[in-house]
């Protein structure tokens, strides 16, 4: 035998707990006892009437002939005795409360069967309920959300934000055309990190190069390189500053430059 590793009461009931290790493995045991058996309350409800604070219980007992009354406490304070079966309790504020119900007998008091209550909750209002914004690259934004416990309790809350995208690129219209027409269209660009030059026409005539990308700031001048493979070709450059994958006049940044045939032009945009 091996010592007591512990020991606990609780419910009217010792938990003593030790170990044995005589078959050379150590195994723990628990043999719980009661000290109180004198018959006892069970099965304890509570129903809350939330207009009034009303706390309605009910129980179960088996009754004896050493039977006195019940005894109902809330939180640790005895509040009535009744030889009923049920009792109602008028609660003094909001919150959470535990009732216990025991029973008196002529040898004393048993233990007691218990529930825990709550009356009241917090209910949460937030004005506006979300955000969405685009904030441009280097800039800042200040946005304010007021949140309101508009119920009885503390409320705990978390705010948390997220900068995934709302939609994917493949919601931009897509344009069609013809690549049989003597290389009309667009065969080559070029601006900043993005070098897509000479690259011929794409099936459709339309290709999706969106895996390219670069980096501008506002204020500052850049080249854009374009070439076509036919004459009198006019080009026009939107850049969806809002990004609700609509091509607005406002955020054309280049509007029908002329391409001559087969050459590569130069060209310069002050951007704001």
């Amino acid at each position: 035998m091996g010592d007591y590793l512990g020991i606990a009461a609780r419910g009217a009931k010792v938990y003593p707990v030790w170990t044995d290790n005589r078959t050379g493995t150590a195994m723990t045991y628990v043999s719980p006892y009661e000290t109180n058996n004198l018959p006892r309350p069970f099965d304890l409800l509570a129903t809350i009437i939330f207009e009034t604070g009303e706390a309605q219980l009910t129980w179960q007992f088996e009754n004896v002939p050493s039977f006195q009354y019940f005894i109902i406490y809330r939180d640790n304070v005895q509040i009535a005795t009744t030889t009923n079966l049920q009792f109602s309790d008028y609660l003094p504020t909001y919150g959470v409360f535990k009732y216990v119900v025991t029973a008196m007998h002529d040898e004393g008091e048993s233990s007691g069967t218990s529930t825990i209550v709550q009356w009241g909750d917090a209910h949460i209002s937030v004005d506006p309920e979300e955000i969405i914004e685009n904030i441009v690259l280097d800039t800042t934004s200040t946005r304010y959300i007021t949140v309101e416990n508009t119920g009885q309790l503390d409320l705990i809350y978390e705010v948390s934000g997220s900068t995934q995208p709302i939609r994917e690129i493949t919601d931009y219209c897509i344009p069609s055309g013809n690549c049989s027409w003597g290389g009309d269209g667009i065969t080559g660009f070029s601006m900043g990190d993005i070098v897509n030059m000479n690259n011929g026409c794409s099936p459709g005539a339309y290709g999706n190069f969106t895996n390219m990308s670069t980096e501008i700031q506002p204020g500052q001048v850049y080249s854009v390189s374009m070439s076509t493979g036919y004459s009198n070709n006019f080009a026009t450059i939107w850049i969806d500053f809002n990004k609700n994958e609509t091509f607005e006049s406002s955020e054309i940044v280049l509007s029908g430059f002329a391409l001559q045939n087969s050459n590569q032009v130069t060209l310069q945009y002050y951007h704001t």
